[in-house]
């Protein structure tokens, strides 16, 4: 059954690890994963590429010889100088390096396949426009039992950790009377939306967020809620 194209995958070839320290091959797959799901996501919107599975992995390496070729239809190995990776000067730079590199072998790999190439370009002008840094609410807030405040979560996507806030407003505003950091997570595809498993109130005043992880996060909130 021909499935419509969803995902975009980039990680780097496990055999980095023997000329890599310092967890290599985990830290690019952290770096790329906020990249990876935006651009996904722009090309699954179009519902405009059929193929035998739903995803297009990239495998990316520096060693001679390593392509660009088409493993399968679904599997691209890509040339890459890990430098752009290594030595970034921001999140922002990391990021744009991964989506260009992303972006030219979705690229290369449609015009194998032979894909519509507008696809491709059309998922990377809206990653370029939405912009590579995550740092905010997210769009759920959870009413205190009184009605009188609301806790929301506060997001910060970082290259190598995702922190998570607790952020107590007035009931129906985002006006910040307080925000207490919560823990942390590893960057994953879909970790800003994902990872965190519902939040909820205890005792009217202490707001716990479940972390997908079998553990709870607590904020007390009670000192600013009389």
């Amino acid at each position: 059954m021909m499935l419509y194209l969803s995902h975009i995958g980039l990680r780097a070839d496990a055999s980095c690890v023997e000329r890599f320290p310092n967890q290599f091959v985990p830290r690019f797959g952290w770096a790329s994963s906020l990249v990876v799901e935006y651009y996904s996501q722009a090309v699954y919107e179009q519902r405009a590429i059929r193929a035998d599975n739903w995803g297009l992995s990239v495998v990316c390496n520096d060693v001679a010889g390593w392509g660009p070729t088409m493993v399968s239809s679904l599997e691209c190995r890509w040339p890459i100088d890990f430098s752009g990776f290594l030595n970034g000067e921001s999140d922002a730079d990391i990021r744009r390096f991964m989506l260009d590199t992303m972006h030219h072998a979705a690229r290369w790999a449609a015009d194998q396949n032979k894909w519509p190439t507008s696809v491709f370009e059309q998922a990377y002008q809206k990653v370029r426009e939405r912009g590579l840094e995550f740092c905010g609410l997210t769009k759920v807030s959870y009413p205190s039992p009184d009605k009188r405040f609301t806790a929301r979560i506060h997001c910060d996507y970082g290259i190598e950790w995702i922190h998570y806030s607790a952020v107590l407003c007035r009931y129906r505003s985002k006006k910040e009377i307080v925000k207490t950091p919560l823990g942390k997570m590893r960057p994953r595809v879909g970790g800003a939306a994902d990872d965190v498993a519902g939040g909820r109130w205890e005792h009217g005043k202490k707001f716990v967020l479940g972390s997908g992880w079998h553990h709870d996060w607590i904020a007390d909130f009670s000192e600013y809620m009389d």
